[in-house]
């Protein structure tokens, strides 16, 4: 049996929802982003406990076919940000979405907005900003090296839609993160 989980988006959400499982006494054969593979149908008070689990940690099931469809979006856009860092070569976006999930993009994306009331798009660019955050504090990348790993066309546009998404250039963005980071040491 399958169970559809909304909110995981990395690899400390899949062991936190291990975790949630365990203590609901579900058995689980694999645990990915957003969805659980269980040995075998749980019983509704093991489903009763784990939503609760669940809930504490910011996740929910999803029960809902239309919102299962969404989390499978949403997870097909991470696993596709991991390929563009890799260098993989990839599909348009769209054309990505769209083959994985044998439906029309246009009917994903309508889909998209009208139950998370952004677009598609927009979540993309939100999943890249992060990112830009994640590597500009971790990793002593330059903004025109973290721009190319993310796909952007230039380190210009890059850094625009970084600015517009968070106020603050990458530039600033790393300088005021080592000055915190710097602060934290003391």
């Amino acid at each position: 049996m399958d169970i559809h989980i909304k909110n995981m988006v990395c690899p400390r959400c899949v062991t936190a929802v291990k975790n949630a499982l365990s203590e609901a006494g579900i058995g689980w054969e694999k645990v990915d982003l957003g969805i659980v593979q269980t040995s075998e149908p749980p019983a509704e008070i093991q489903l009763d406990v784990l939503d609760e689990k669940l809930e504490k940690l910011g996740f929910e099931r999803i029960q809902n076919p239309a919102q299962q469809l969404i989390t499978h979006i949403k997870k097909l856009l991470i696993t596709y940000l991991n390929a563009l860092e890799e260098e993989s070569e990839l599909p348009v976006r769209s054309d990505y979405l769209s083959g994985h999930l044998h439906k029309n993009y246009s009917y994903l994306s309508d889909l998209f907005s009208k139950t998370e009331g952004r677009s598609i798009e927009q979540h993309w660019i939100a999943l890249k900003t992060e990112r830009a955050r994640e590597l500009l504090e971790s990793q002593d990348l330059s903004v025109t090296e973290i721009a190319h790993r993310l796909g952007y066309s230039s380190s210009q546009y890059f850094a625009n839609q970084f600015r517009r998404r968070t106020g603050m250039t990458p530039s600033s963005w790393k300088k005021q993160h080592k000055l915190r980071k710097g602060r934290q040491a003391f």
